[in-house]
């Protein structure tokens, strides 16, 4: 049993490694002694998320366990993080660094969660990539602190996307071009300004008519 704090709150909850060839996180929250009598191994329930990586610090912030999606995430093999000859920090961008330590280190003080904040790390091939981290500290049956668990997701794909949306956009406002955007029945879902100066309707004469106007 430990008890992690989600949300400013301390739950008692069993963690079940799952060795499937697939990173596995299974918290079985505590409830009463008869629900817990009959829950049985086949029937904890699991969650798996292929872009979480998770890493785990005991109360001295050594890591002792890395989900094996670190090496596609990072390129960096687990075993380099395990035996001390890294530390997840190290791989963290420069730009980044001092807010993460910080956060890091009120954690291990205060041992409140730390919840969906970005950072970029370095990969080991030089590029980019964005992460979504929460923290939760850990606690031992005895309510001691015992470490941290690092949940961080791979939020790569969706910053690029984010980034191409935000330089459409631009694109799509400033340009010279009258551009009109319609659905596949011909209605109109969007105009540029360059429109509106060309043909005198405003955006919300436009929108939702047909480009037979």
């Amino acid at each position: 049993n430990l008890t992690v704090r989600f949300s400013g709150r301390n739950v008692v909850a069993r963690c079940i490694p799952v060795d499937s060839g697939k990173d596995v996180v299974a918290l079985v929250f505590r409830g009463s002694r008869e629900v817990e009598s009959t829950l049985s191994e086949e029937q904890i329930p699991t969650i798996h998320a292929s872009n979480d990586l998770i890493f785990q610090f005991n109360s001295a912030a050594k890591v002792y366990y890395v989900s094996s999606n670190v090496e596609r995430i990072t390129g960096y093999r687990a075993e380099e993080f395990t035996s001390g000859r890294m530390d997840p920090l190290d791989i963290v961008h420069p730009d980044d660094s001092p807010a993460l330590e910080r956060d890091f280190r009120r954690l291990f003080i205060t041992h409140a969660s730390a919840e969906n904040s970005e950072h970029r790390i370095v990969k080991k091939n030089g590029d980019i990539s964005y992460l979504l981290k929460s923290w939760y500290a850990l606690f031992d049956s005895r309510g001691k602190f015992s470490g941290i668990m690092g949940l961080n997701k791979d939020i790569t794909q969706e910053k690029l996307l984010r980034e191409r949306l935000r330089l459409f956009q631009s694109a799509f406002e400033h340009s010279t071009d009258a551009i009109v955007i319609t659905g596949v029945d011909g209605r109109i879902v969007d105009v540029n300004n360059a429109f509106t100066n060309t043909y005198g309707f405003s955006r919300a004469e436009a929108i939702g008519r047909t480009t037979s106007l």
